[in-house]
């Protein structure tokens, strides 16, 4: 009995496991911005209003014009990034907007890559690549907060 016991207790642990690697983060400040204004250059589903907005607060202009209580929300299903150590070169990135996926290569991959980096996403690594990756990002910017420049109004949301 007590050998049966062990056996499920252990079952358990190990079909728990990775759930435990699957847990919700956050990401807020600079970071958040940076991330968010680089994915929205490639989100289908953004007006290009909101996309000149973030692209202007990534130049470094806050008080950007926009409506009162703009909130520019913006979200993926997942982002995959792998970067080359052995084939320095490569670099690539494919991002799920809903329906739509999207691939990216060379510079504007690695300007993804080194974005999430900068957000604190942590980096994992197989046989030649380093890569970043998370699914349900939701990025949320606060145009308002952000032309206060008090150091908020960008928040994402992800699972890693």
């Amino acid at each position: 009995m007590k050998r049966f016991v062990c056996t499920v207790i252990i079952a358990g642990i190990t079909s728990a496991a990775p759930l435990a690697f699957a847990a919700q983060k956050t990401t807020e400040g600079s970071g958040a911005l940076s991330l968010a204004t680089v994915l929205a250059l490639h989100d289908p589903l953004l007006t290009a209003a909101d996309r000149v907005l973030l692209t202007q607060y990534l130049a470094g202009n806050p008080q950007a014009k926009h409506s009162k209580g703009l909130v520019v929300r913006l979200n993926t299903g997942a982002i995959a990034c792998r970067s080359g150590d052995v084939d320095l070169a490569m670099h690539e990135c494919t991002i799920q907007y809903g329906l739509h996926t999207i691939t990216l290569e060379g510079r504007y991959a690695h300007e993804l890559y080194a974005t999430m980096v900068e957000a604190s996403i942590q980096s994992g690594g197989a046989a030649g690549s380093v890569y970043e990756s998370v699914t349900d990002l939701h990025c949320v910017i606060e145009a308002d907060q952000i032309s206060d420049e008090g150091g908020g109004g960008a928040t994402c949301s992800y699972t890693q």
